[in-house]
């Protein structure tokens, strides 16, 4: 898929008329649209009055190093195209059905195959975590909304915010391309975004957000996925320290913070509440 220039580029997307497949995107709502026979996904973001190249440049290496450490990443190309003094990022990407969405899987499907798609899920991100450098700074997302599943494969979508960076530096970056007023960006301190990115540079708070995100998306099986979870941790390929670590906080439903369920109401996101389980 290619286009002639960027001006084509913005007269193709102005016409594209998608359908919105999802309301879990926090930076774009993602639309189904079809490019000369090919099913892709647009993903379009908030525009910003600085230069963009740097993000792109980033973008493309972030896929780069994903694929070196084994995720599998689908067709994805990202695009920059000009309103008026603003720069808007577009990525295009091959699409998945939707019934292929991991996260759609997951809350159709029985329990049987909730086991198989969390032992999945959990097998990369262990893998991933012990293929990764320890002093290489880069940041990992690997929730279900998203993953979509081929063939019992595994395909990894999230590559924006590309986290090839330090923490410090893409927390800037979440507050530069965050859809929200500019006058609201400017009462939020950089490191409070910690709460929320520290998801992607902690393996505990990695793997415990997925742990979550399951409980909430399937409650009345909150109780064996907690199980099946501790079953799993207690064989896996991780140091005695973090599997102790973790194993004393998949005891109840790992929840999400406060911080989080704001900014998922303020932007307009959809998610499940919290779960406490009976005693």
């Amino acid at each position: 898929m290619s286009f002639s220039s960027p001006e084509n580029i913005t007269q193709y997307l102005d016409r594209l008329c998608g359908e919105q497949c999802s309301q879990l995107g926090f930076f774009s709502k993602p639309h189904r649209a079809e490019i000369k026979g090919t099913k892709v996904i647009i993903k379009r973001y908030h525009p910003i009055k600085k230069d963009v190249s740097h993000i792109i440049k980033s973008h493309d290496e972030y896929i780069h190093s994903l694929k070196s450490m084994g995720i599998q990443v689908p067709w994805t190309k990202i695009l920059t195209v000009k309103r008026k003094s603003k720069n808007e990022l577009v990525i295009i990407q091959k699409a998945f059905k939707e019934e292929e969405v991991l996260r759609t899987m997951f809350s159709q499907n029985p329990l049987e195959d909730l086991y198989r798609y969390l032992t999945l899920v959990y097998d990369e991100i262990v893998a991933y975590w012990n293929k990764k450098p320890f002093s290489l700074e880069f940041g990992f997302h690997p929730t279900l909304r998203n993953y979509s599943v081929r063939n019992n494969s595994l395909y990894y979508f999230d590559t924006f915010p590309p986290m090839n960076m330090p923490q410090t530096e893409l927390n800037k970056l979440i507050l530069q391309m965050a859809p929200v007023h500019d006058w609201i960006k400017g009462f939020v301190p950089i490191k409070a975004i910690n709460r929320v990115s520290n998801e992607y540079y902690n393996f505990d708070k990695m793997f415990l957000g997925i742990v979550g995100s399951s409980v909430r998306l399937r409650p009345e099986f909150g109780q064996q996925i907690l199980d099946f979870t501790e079953n799993y941790l207690s064989g896996a390929k991780l140091s005695a320290d973090l599997k102790k670590q973790l194993l004393a906080q998949v005891n109840s439903p790992p929840k999400l913070s406060f911080l989080w369920r704001f900014v998922r109401k303020l932007t307009g996101n959809i998610g499940r509440p919290n779960v406490k389980l009976p005693n």
